[in-house]
């Protein structure tokens, strides 16, 4: 056992050495070190690149921010516009119809809202996969809020395989019970 062991420290003395005298004679250039900033500045715009100071760089950004949040309420002040229009135009039909009207017609858009999707449950999935699925086909709007529901409750254990009838009325508590029929 001693005799592996001594050559093996050979070989890490010979490597050792080998990188020492390597590093000792052919060290690499430390050009970019001895030049100076002006000279360094000269090559990077030779490149193409811009060089800017520390303040011109914080103006930039703050007029970058600035333009960025009037272009956001300029955003936000035309989809207001455009709500208000089609809420005009909504009151303008809904006064031309009669109540009978409006009672079956929130009835019909109730029914619409109202999604129906069948949950495959196969070998090997997790809670999160299923959740992605019921927020991918609109059962659920937030995939987190029932992964962590299943995990708090202590039902992502238990999540059965087969086939699940869901709809999107189903609370996420109605949705826990189906899935792991509990």
């Amino acid at each position: 056992m001693k005799q592996p062991i001594r050559y093996f420290a050979i070989g890490l003395l010979t490597a050792s050495l080998l990188l020492f005298i390597a590093y000792y004679f052919f060290k690499p250039d430390a050009q970019t070190a001895t030049e100076s900033v002006d000279d360094m500045i000269i090559a990077i715009e030779d490149e193409g690149y811009r060089v800017v100071t520390e303040s011109e760089y914080i103006s930039l950004a703050v007029s970058d921010e600035a333009s960025d949040e009037q272009s956001e309420n300029e955003d936000e002040e035309s989809q207001d516009e455009e709500k208000k229009e089609d809420d005009e135009t909504e009151n303008k039909e809904n006064k031309d119809q009669d109540s009978g009207d409006k009672e079956e017609q929130e009835k019909e858009e109730e029914e619409e809202e109202t999604t129906t999707y069948t949950l495959v449950i196969e070998e090997g999935m997790v809670s999160p996969t299923v959740s992605d699925l019921l927020e991918d086909n609109d059962i659920i709007e937030n995939s987190t809020d029932l992964n962590s529901y299943l995990e708090d409750e202590g039902y992502s254990e238990y999540i059965q395989l087969g086939e699940f009838d869901l709809t999107s009325d189903m609370s996420i508590a109605e949705i826990a019970k189906e899935i792991t029929n509990n």
